[in-house]
């Protein structure tokens, strides 16, 4: 109608960045909107790249998104207890999710043990058993074993039932391992309690009832903290099938 051509002819000499000839074919405001995104989303896979190596992006990069807006690409801060400094790029494309995170739910009690790939493990030292739902890519291998000897089942098995990393060898190559214990209380069956955050790894949620002390290992240096569950509600699928 009047109104909404009028509309959009004033949103067309507001400019903002978009081509004239764009502009003039769209009727409508929502549609000179939608093809305002469009221009902005093809100006930004010309001026940005992506990829698992750190330090691509040597300098701020302005994306002008129309109007008064703008994204601004800074380049990444460094975290000295990140594990992801420490990987190779085989490893870092597997340990960097390329997709939606989907968690492997296990039920796992005292002496029991959650391996993710060869680059941390969480050993049940006693209590009541729990479900760790492990927020990991896809292509870390998330395995349950047994406590005892944990250590040397890594050293064993990495680069083969235990990936990322991808080579025997790498397990020394990350230097040794450090242990820290935590002690976690459950919050009931429907709702995950807590999450062991592995820096640059991701996140294994909680759920059950009482307590139950963990021992959890990593390269040394890296990053390992709780916090109050980020999405807990996830165990309400059921165990995993492994």
């Amino acid at each position: 109608d009047a109104a909404a051509a009028a509309a959009a002819a004033n949103l067309v000499r507001a400019g903002g960045g978009v081509d004239a000839p764009a502009d003039a074919a769209a009727t409508t405001p929502a549609e000179v909107r939608a093809e305002r995104k469009r221009e902005a989303a093809a100006r930004a896979a010309k001026l940005l790249t992506t990829s698992v190596i750190p330090g691509t992006t040597l300098g701020m990069v302005r994306v002008p998104l129309g109007g008064r807006l703008s994204l601004y690409d800074t380049p990444g801060v460094i975290l000295p207890r990140s594990l992801t400094h420490r990987l190779t790029a085989a490893e870092l494309r597997a340990v960097l999710p390329a997709k939606r995170l989907t968690p492997v739910t296990l039920r796992l009690g005292a002496g029991k043990a959650l391996f993710l790939g060869g680059l941390a493990r969480i050993d049940v030292v006693d209590g009541r058993p729990f479900f760790f739902s492990a927020f990991v890519s896809a292509d870390v291998k998330v395995h349950p074993g047994r406590a005892d000897g944990g250590g040397d089942f890594v050293a064993r098995h990495t680069g083969g039932l235990l990936t990322p990393p991808f080579e025997a060898d790498r397990a020394a190559a990350l230097g040794g391992w450090t242990e820290q214990v935590v002690t976690v209380t459950g919050a009931g069956w429907r709702t995950a309690a807590v999450d062991v955050v592995l820096s640059g790894l991701g996140w294994v949620a909680l759920t059950g009832v009482g307590e139950a002390t963990l021992r959890v290992a990593t390269p040394s240096g890296v990053g390992v903290f709780v916090r109050d569950a980020l999405m807990p509600y996830e165990t309400e699928g059921g165990v995993s099938v492994y």
